[in-house]
């Protein structure tokens, strides 16, 4: 058997390998040969066609699950530094806000911290320049540029997809906030636009309107991106206030007095609801941030406590003597009577 093992496997025919160094002919027992080697003297010059070898069988392995071919060089299809590129660009959101510290929150309020600015110095130069017709054109151009301003940049910090880290505390930093802000922005800047031929028409020469329009503005945004109740409150009176002085701005016209006296008293009562109502909302739930609030409703902690209830009536109620609505609406007709036209928009 070892000897068997030891000699050489005899060649089939048309077989085109051969011993070691050559090559075998079609025809049994001719051989050319090999690379490397010298050709015989009678045979020089003179090629032999190689007979075809066996046929190739197709691949088993069908092509779409092929892997592909990678050039020298080259990344194959989705791993390259492009392909990378896109999809760190996809995941990117924007940039981040930590609004546990102070500078976060100073960036998530930059629109509100603008237009505070902006009304504080209004009230300073109004101060001693508000006796003439020029300087009330000069406080509205004021104001229109400080909203245009405000809008701008409400727009830019919208389109940046800022982000919150963690949970918001305070203000809420989402698309929701972005909107409702440039709504009411909008909406003071059509107000300035038609104050300023209403005011001179009727001889109503008070800069301080545009003061209070801004103020009423930033009240409005504050509404618009609070994430806890308490800076729903705040922003809630700093526009009622603003929109009490500017109801009875005519101080000439007894219904822009009464309406201004009106709006004083039943929004001061309303307020005591809606701050009663507060204070039992986080007496049942011990929180005032609106997401905690809603989680506790989710998981339905707070649904059968008669505290939470009550809290939850009296926020309505002072809701709806802020709005206006159906039963407590006993105020609107007088207040919408007596204030000017502009203020009746911007409300």
């Amino acid at each position: 058997v070892a000897e068997l093992l030891r000699r050489p496997l005899p060649l089939a025919e048309g077989d085109p390998a051969g011993p070691a160094g050559e090559v075998v002919d079609g025809r049994a027992g001719e051989t050319r040969p090999g690379r490397g080697e010298p050709a015989p003297a009678g045979e020089a010059g003179r090629r032999r066609r190689p007979q075809p070898g066996p046929p190739r069988l197709p691949s088993a392995t069908p092509r779409r699950l092929r892997a592909p071919r990678v050039r020298p060089g080259r990344c194959a299809a989705g791993a390259g530094p492009r392909a990378g590129g896109r999809a760190e660009g996809r995941a990117m959101t924007g940039m981040s806000i930590d609004l546990s510290t102070p500078l976060g929150v100073a960036t998530a309020l930059l629109p509100e911290i603008l237009l505070t600015a902006w009304a504080l110095a209004l009230l300073l130069v109004i101060g001693w320049r508000h006796s003439r017709p020029d300087h009330h054109r000069w406080a509205a151009g004021f104001t229109l540029v400080g909203l245009v301003l405000a809008l701008a940049l409400v727009i830019g910090m919208w389109r940046a997809h800022l982000q919150v880290e963690g949970l918001p505390l305070m203000i809420a930093v989402d698309g929701f906030r972005w909107a409702t802000s440039s709504i009411f922005l909008l909406g003071a800047i059509a107000t300035v636009l038609l104050a300023f031929g209403y005011l001179g028409r009727e001889r109503i020469l008070v800069p301080e309107f545009y003061a209070m329009l801004l103020f009423a503005t930033i009240g409005m945004m504050l509404m618009g991106g609070a994430a806890d109740l308490l800076v729903v409150f705040l922003g809630l009176e700093l526009m009622s206030i603003a929109v009490y002085v500017l109801a009875g701005i005519q101080r000439r016209n007894p219904r822009s007095a009464e309406a201004a006296l009106k709006y004083f008293l039943l929004g001061a009562f309303a307020s005591g609801f809606l701050l009663y109502g507060i204070a039992l909302l986080y007496g049942a739930t011990g929180t005032t941030n609106l997401t905690a609030i809603g989680f506790q409703l989710a998981q339905s902690a707070v649904v059968h406590r008669p505290m939470f209830g009550f809290g939850v009536a009296l926020l309505l109620i002072g809701f709806g003597f802020k709005v206006s609505a159906v039963p407590f609406h006993m105020w609107a007709p007088d207040v919408y009577d007596g204030a000017p036209t502009p203020v009746t928009v911007d409300n």
